[in-house]
């Protein structure tokens, strides 16, 4: 499946500390991506000929307006490419706040706008930014999701959707996801509130399918909460073209394995026959939070590599044939519809 969105992380930069974030201490990184570096980017992923949307997060990215502007404008100019951005809407503390924020960046490219509502930004962040957010976009014609993190206790997607009064429309898409206990969610949220399932369990993987990059140039292929780990980085865009790093990801068996088993129970099963599994847990919470905890054991990757390198081929091709399945079934389902 040819990877669609280029994902520019500008800075781990943010103005709020939400309870479950998964970058952690890393928000005091102060690394930053440039526009020349974003713009750089942009134009190597035009060479990939799938790219048809960039997307702007962080950190909190209107903390970066000047970057991501510049790099929105040249995406827009040059490869006629729309822009979403991911935000906490911390900015639109009114309505006219809110469109005056948001009108520049539709002028030079925004079309569609992710808004974080859940129990850990509303600490930070009053609702009615959220709602001044979203009623500005729709106006102007920019499509928004509104995505919401929840644990076993926190209020779910349905009690914020009924709060805001919107509805899902061609305008407005809603998205809720579980909390991983990663960043500062493993510390500062309780284990209780996190539902565990016994084993590795293999729920959706998007190794392969997104293209992220961080400050650095790292190339992260991963948008779940293990994807800013230096283990599942395929490369970095300042030292060789992303053709390039994609290509030899797509024959990385440690990848493949992640694609084609929506997530690390290949991995797993693959430590025990190595017999290399004892410091895996009964259970987790998703298959990122497995994927994390055996990622981030020293030497693991290096092992497992070892281990699936003699099935790289076999790897590759399965993983190939379902991707060709999931697109068939895919153009079937808008056929029948």
């Amino acid at each position: 499946m040819a990877i669609t969105t280029l994902g520019l992380i500008l800075g781990y930069t943010c103005n709020i500390r939400c309870r479950h974030c998964l970058w952690g201490e890393t928000l005091l990184n102060k690394d930053r991506m440039t526009a020349e570096d974003a713009c750089f980017y942009i134009d190597r992923a035009s060479a990939l000929g799938s790219i048809r949307l960039v997307g702007f997060s962080g950190g909190e990215p209107f903390l970066f307006r000047d970057t991501m502007k510049k790099a929105m404008l040249h995406a827009a100019r040059k490869y006629r490419w729309p822009s979403s951005i991911s935000s906490n809407c911390y900015w639109a503390k009114s309505p006219e706040e809110a469109r005056a924020t948001l009108k520049p960046f539709y002028d030079v490219g925004l079309r569609s706008l992710q808004v974080s509502i859940d129990d850990f930004h509303q600490e930070w962040v009053p609702l009615d930014c959220a709602r001044h957010a979203i009623k500005a976009a729709t106006d102007m014609g920019i499509k928004c999701t509104v995505v919401c993190i929840v644990t076993r206790n926190s209020r779910k997607l349905k009690d914020y959707v009924e709060d805001l009064g919107i509805e899902e429309n061609g305008m407005v898409s809603v998205a809720e996801a579980p909390c991983t206990p990663v960043g500062f969610a493993a510390d500062r949220i309780p284990p209780a509130e996190f539902a565990q399932e016994d084993g590795v369990p293999s729920n959706y993987c998007s190794i392969l399918d997104v293209l992220n990059i961080l400050p650095n140039g790292s190339v992260q292929l991963c948008c779940g909460a293990p994807f800013q780990m230096d283990q599942l980085s395929a490369g970095n865009a300042k030292e060789r073209p992303l053709t390039s790093i994609i290509s030899d990801a797509e024959y990385d068996p440690v990848f493949n394995a992640l694609a084609l088993e929506t997530g690390p129970r290949l991995l797993a099963d693959a430590l025990h026959e190595a017999g290399k599994a004892g410091f895996m847990k009964k259970g987790y919470c998703s298959s990122c939070d497995a994927c994390q905890h055996i990622m981030g054991e020293q030497g693991v990757l290096e092992q497992l590599r070892q281990k699936l390198s003699v099935r790289q081929p076999e790897l590759f091709l399965a993983r190939a044939v379902a991707v060709q399945m999931r697109s068939e079934g895919n153009q079937q389902a808008v056929i029948e519809t």
